[in-house]
């Protein structure tokens, strides 16, 4: 499977923020569901580097989106 057809899977449908917040029943409004979508965008992008550096032999785990895709690091560490 080539690099850009791992990208469009990564990006498709369940890799979505809305689907995040429907699937683990988060509602955010306003500033903070900007905030969130952000962060999630962020995430997204490092868990799909990650994974591509991990078809590359660079890394020994592959990363996956859960209901923590939309928390900075210090949250997670919490």
């Amino acid at each position: 499977m080539t690099i850009i057809v791992k990208l469009k899977i990564c990006l498709g449908h369940f890799n979505n923020f809305r689907y995040l917040q429907e699937l683990h029943g988060k509602n955010y409004k306003g500033l903070e569901d900007q905030a969130r979508k952000a962060i999630f965008e962020e995430n997204l992008k490092n868990i799909v580097q990650h994974n591509l550096e991990y078809d590359l032999g660079m890394h020994s785990y592959y990363l996956g989106i859960n209901k923590y895709s939309d928390w900075i690091e210090l949250e997670v560490e919490s």
